[in-house]
C-alpha cells in the first residue's frame, strides 16, 4: 500500500504544472446583463486577435470548475465564485456566474483589451462558435429565469384583480380580499393549482 502512495505523490509530482487537454470557460454576467470578452493579442500562439471568453487550459488533475476560477483570475484579476455548468463541447467545458470580484485589469497577459458586452451585440464579435452557442443558452436562461419571477410576482395580483372584477363581483357575500381557492388555472406552485 506504501508503494501505491509513493507512485501517487510522485506521479503528481512529475504532472504537477502541466496543462491537460481540458480546457475550461467562463460567461460571467454583470448587473447590467452584460458579459465579459477578451480579445487575444496578434503575437498569441492560437486564436490570433479574436475575441474569447474567459479561462483557458487546466492543469493535470485540476477539475473543470477549478481550472476555470484559476485561469479566469490569472487572466483578468477577477476572482469568480457560484459557477454553475452550461454545456460541454468535445473538450471545452463552459460555464456561468454573476458571483465576481475585482475589476479587470489593464494590464492583460495573453489579452489586448476586454469589453462587457451586450447580448444584441454578440454577432458583432468574431468568436469561436462553441463560444456564441454557450452565450446565447446562458443569456437565454436568464431571460427565462427573469421572466418566470415576474410571473410569480405579478400572477397574483391580476388572478385578484380578475377574481374581484367577476360577474357576480356585487353579490353577497362581499368579498375584500377575494380567496385565490377559487379557480383551477393557476400555473403549478401558486396557490389554488
Amino acid at each position: 500500500m506504501k508503494t501505491l502512495f509513493e507512485k501517487w505523490y510522485r506521479f503528481l509530482a512529475e504532472n504537477d504544472g502541466e496543462d491537460s487537454k481540458i480546457v475550461s470557460k467562463v460567461i460571467i454576467l454583470n448587473t447590467n446583463g452584460e458579459f465579459l470578452l477578451l480579445k487575444r493579442k496578434k503575437s498569441s500562439q492560437n486564436h490570433k486577435n479574436i475575441w474569447d471568453l474567459p479561462g483557458g487550459y487546466n492543469k493535470n488533475g485540476e477539475k473543470p470548475e477549478e481550472g476555470a476560477a484559476r485561469e479566469t483570475e490569472e487572466e483578468t484579476s477577477i476572482q469568480i465564485s457560484a459557477l454553475k455548468a452550461v454545456n460541454k463541447e468535445g473538450k471545452i467545458h463552459f460555464f456561468t456566474t454573476k458571483s465576481y470580484s475585482g475589476t479587470v485589469s489593464d494590464e492583460l497577459p495573453e489579452h489586448s483589451i476586454y469589453k462587457w458586452v451586450k447580448f444584441e451585440d454578440l454577432d458583432t464579435y468574431d468568436l469561436p462558435s462553441d463560444a456564441k452557442t454557450a452565450i446565447k443558452t446562458v443569456i437565454e436562461e436568464d431571460l427565462d429565469e427573469n421572466y418566470q419571477k415576474y410571473v410569480k410576482v405579478t400572477h397574483p395580483r391580476h388572478k385578484k384583480r380578475l377574481i374581484a372584477t367577476g360577474e357576480k363581483k356585487n353579490e353577497p357575500p362581499y368579498t375584500k380580499n377575494p380567496s385565490l381557492k377559487r379557480t383551477k388555472s393557476s400555473p403549478v406552485g401558486f396557490q389554488g393549482a
